[in-house]
């Protein structure tokens, strides 16, 4: 039970984390939707088929490397902004 006060929290924020990414990822890529329809499919029929029980890891294991996908492509979103970013203020800084 103490173990598990700080396990199960932990786990669901992982869980969201994971979330949030792959719809950041897949909404960074809707642009060519079409060549992504074959990994959006498996997910998405994971995540309708299993919405209507209690969200546990066990039902959503299988459609995860496809999520993952998308969150490394959010992953690589967020690195090039903030590259973009500290280049930006490298440079503001250069011109003062």
């Amino acid at each position: 039970t103490g173990r598990s006060n700080i396990l199960y929290p932990l786990l669901n924020l992982v869980s969201i984390s994971i979330v949030i990414l792959g719809i950041v990822g897949f909404f960074s890529s809707r642009k060519k939707l079409i060549i992504h329809w074959l990994l959006i499919l498996p997910a998405l029929y994971i995540c309708i088929v299993h919405l209507p029980f209690h969200a546990e890891g066990r039902y959503s294991f299988q459609g995860r490397p496809f999520i993952f996908i998308y969150v490394s492509v959010a992953l690589l979103l967020f690195r090039d902004t903030f590259k973009n970013l500290l280049a930006s203020l490298k440079r503001a800084k250069l011109k003062r």
